[in-house]
């Protein structure tokens, strides 16, 4: 059995492919922030798919309200865990990154995919008639 001609199914005579070690080595190299970065962005894409069924889309403050919480859902699911800013942070990046948020959620506001319609949006001036 302890033959070193014999092989195995987890044996790599050649090693062309990596080893188990070698992978969970790799995974494990990466930091902590960068995972939680990564689970952040996935979350944040979660919330935004969130179905806006029955929300008024004429009021401009809730308009505002939702790009400014998906703006600090943002910012606390994944900008804020790269961790304390150095001196070579680059401000420009992080405001053009809030920019293209807020964009995104102003999108999902505006065209939000209710394609049912089950529902009618009427003016408070169509129903006193």
């Amino acid at each position: 059995m302890d033959n070193p001609n014999s092989l195995d199914i987890w044996s790599n005579p050649i090693h062309l492919l990596p080893s188990t070690h070698e992978i969970v080595s790799a995974f494990l190299d990466i930091p902590i922030s960068t995972i939680a970065i990564i689970i952040g962005i996935i979350f944040w894409l979660g919330i935004l798919w969130i179905p806006l069924k029955g929300i008024d889309r004429r009021d401009s403050s809730a308009s505002m309200m939702y790009g400014l919480f998906m703006c600090f859902c943002a910012t606390a699911l994944f900008i804020a865990p790269k961790g304390a800013r150095t001196d070579d942070t680059n401000y420009l990046g992080i405001i053009v990154t809030m920019i293209v948020i807020f964009g995104a959620a102003k999108f999902r506001w505006i065209y939000r995919g209710d394609n049912s319609k089950t529902f009618q949006e009427i003016s408070t001036e169509d129903g006193k008639k």
